[in-house]
């Protein structure tokens, strides 16, 4: 079962809106009390996210040719993704799944049957969110699971957000409103995505 977008959403603080979906609610991973300053590191320098097949990364701004502000024409062309809830219509917010990704659920999951699991979010200004799941790495090295430190290492830069209990990790010489966000729980990831700083179809 792929990666539940809905548990993601909320735990970013990010709940959607406006959108014409079927998904269904996750429950939220609590987020952590804790704001330690991070440490200084430096990161390598992100590469574009190459395909899937060829272990590309989860990052800095799409994975497997789909990338943030991709319309939906754009994402169906790169038979990358597919939309279990259909396309939708015209100004519509649509869900996708990725379709080469590695990772299925772990072993220790006890999924929700009656859940509707997603990768993605497609709305007004193209694709907005990206989902990562359990195999996805950035190119810095972060996954779900990664500890941490191993993830403030990675970005030294990383901005925890109370409101949302996330950080913010921007990356140099990306777009200003594009990140990774991810959330810790137990001193470990637990959520990864990418995202528009100003979506459309969540907030």
């Amino acid at each position: 079962m792929k990666t539940a977008l809905a548990a993601s959403l909320l735990a970013l603080g990010l709940f959607a809106s406006g959108c014409t979906t079927s998904s269904t609610g996750a429950k939220n991973d609590p987020a952590p009390s804790d704001s330690t300053q991070s440490p200084t590191a430096s990161s390598p320098s992100p590469s574009e996210g190459e395909s899937a097949a060829d272990g590309g990364a989860f990052g800095p701004t799409g994975f497997d040719g789909i990338t943030l502000g991709m319309s939906l024409d754009e994402v169906k062309a790169t038979d990358a993704a597919t939309f279990p809830d259909g396309e939708g219509e015209a100004g519509a917010c649509v869900w996708f799944t990725f379709v080469n990704a590695p990772g299925e659920e772990s072993d220790s999951a006890t999924p929700d049957p009656s859940m509707t699991s997603y990768d993605g979010l497609i709305g007004p200004k193209g694709v907005e969110l990206l989902v990562a799941r359990e195999g996805m790495k950035t190119p810095e090295g972060i996954e779900l699971g990664s500890t941490k430190a191993e993830a403030l290492a990675a970005y030294p830069n990383a901005e925890f957000r109370s409101d949302f209990g996330n950080y913010r990790a921007h990356v140099e010489g990306q777009p200003n409103d594009a990140a990774f966000f991810f959330t810790l729980r137990g001193g470990k990831v637990s959520n990864l995505n990418i995202s528009l700083d100003t979506p459309q179809c969540f907030n």
